[in-house]
């Protein structure tokens, strides 16, 4: 029985240990008298150094800090036997790079010494959403006094969005870091349809992940990662996802795909995020079923995508108004999704048109330029 127990509570740990890990949290221990320190592997990882289990001195941890917020850093750590410790203070790794970690602690008396027990955290990305969101808002404030009037009301939607994908980005990071690392865990022990819905939800995770770092293009681009890639490959994996719902919707999903598709270069994840939009949408116009054609041809230096429904339709005048800020032609909808779409395409180099006619449907036509 004790044998039991103690695997029992070694199997625990060691899933505690996972989670933690995959949640980007670190452990460690500062002993007050000694001042040499403890940490968990990931502790290590956060400091960008090799694991070891040789006890760290506080010198040496406090040389790895920036000189500025080492001061805070001591303080606190002065402080910890009287109240709890909670710092946010900036790094240096080895490779140069600076990295914003959040520290926080409680003091813990053992027999032999004073002892500090606490966790680390890497609030790097955090930090830069937040520095983002002054970005917009001293860019707007400069605007702001140089525009004149009526062009205001513009720029004002424009800010808006802006500071709304930055809030989300910096809101939703932490229970999204969460998240993936207990889905991680499931994954490890799940069996049968429970592992493949496991790698469902992880795939999942990662394009909310990748959601939120395309929200944060409409405060500030960022670099994309272009590979050569089939756009055959990237329509097979979006209409797989979405024919759930396409048969909830009694929508027919009909395939075409040319001869000889050139590469495309591209962020396949990005240019998959535009499908499932356009998609979306088209199922979503033909709330009482019909049929989706997505045709894949091309031709001389180009890949053309077109979807085409025979939904609603949308009125001429409301056409023109699509991928601007806060306009939609869903009741629920925040019209970020077409606007997103829109910069992803053009910073490929493409382009993308939507024509309509009301009780015929529409069609979204998609060109980029082919691989060379």
């Amino acid at each position: 029985m004790k044998d039991q127990s103690l695997k029992l509570a070694e199997k625990e740990c060691s899933k505690l240990r996972r989670a933690l890990q995959f949640a980007g949290v670190g452990l460690w221990e500062l002993d007050l008298d000694t001042h040499v320190s403890v940490w968990s592997e990931e502790t290590y990882h956060i400091f960008g150094l090799k694991p070891s289990h040789e006890p760290i001195p506080l010198h040496a941890i406090l040389q790895m800090i920036l000189p500025e917020d080492a001061t805070v850093v001591r303080s606190a750590i002065a402080k910890a036997r009287a109240e709890r410790i909670d710092v946010k203070y900036r790094m240096k790794r080895d490779d140069g790079s600076i990295r914003f970690l959040h520290a926080q602690a409680t003091a813990a008396p053992t027999p032999a010494s004073r002892v500090i027990a606490g966790i680390v955290q890497d609030i790097s990305a955090q930090k830069e959403a937040e520095q983002k969101l002054e970005d917009i808002q001293s860019s707007h404030k400069f605007i702001t006094e140089n525009t004149t009037d009526e062009a205001m009301m513009k720029i004002e939607k424009l800010s808006a969005v802006g500071q709304l994908a930055a809030g989300i980005a910096h809101e939703v990071r932490n229970p999204l870091t969460a998240l993936k690392g207990f889905t991680q865990i499931l994954h490890a022990t799940a069996m049968g349809d429970q592992r493949r819905y496991c790698d469902i939800m992880r795939g999942e995770l990662d394009r909310i992940e990748m959601i939120l770092n395309e929200l944060l293009l409409l405060a500030k681009p960022h670099v994309i990662n272009i590979q050569p890639t089939n756009m055959k490959y990237i329509l097979e994996e979006v209409t797989t996802l979405l024919y759930a719902q396409a048969a909830l919707n009694n929508v027919v999903m009909k395939t075409e795909i040319g001869n000889k598709i050139p590469l495309v270069a591209c962020d396949a994840n990005q240019l998959k995020q535009v499908l499932i939009n356009v998609m979306q949408n088209a199922i979503e116009a033909m709330p009482h079923g019909g049929d989706m054609v997505l045709k894949l041809t091309a031709d001389e230096g180009n890949v053309h995508l077109a979807c085409i429904d025979n939904g609603q339709g949308i009125p001429a005048d409301r056409l023109n108004q699509l991928g601007k800020p806060f306009f939609s032609t869903k009741s629920k909808g925040t019209g970020l999704g077409f606007m997103i779409s829109r910069k992803i395409i053009e910073a490929h180099g493409g382009d993308i048109q939507v024509a309509s006619e009301v009780g015929k449907g529409t069609t979204v036509r998609i060109v980029l330029p082919a691989h060379t």
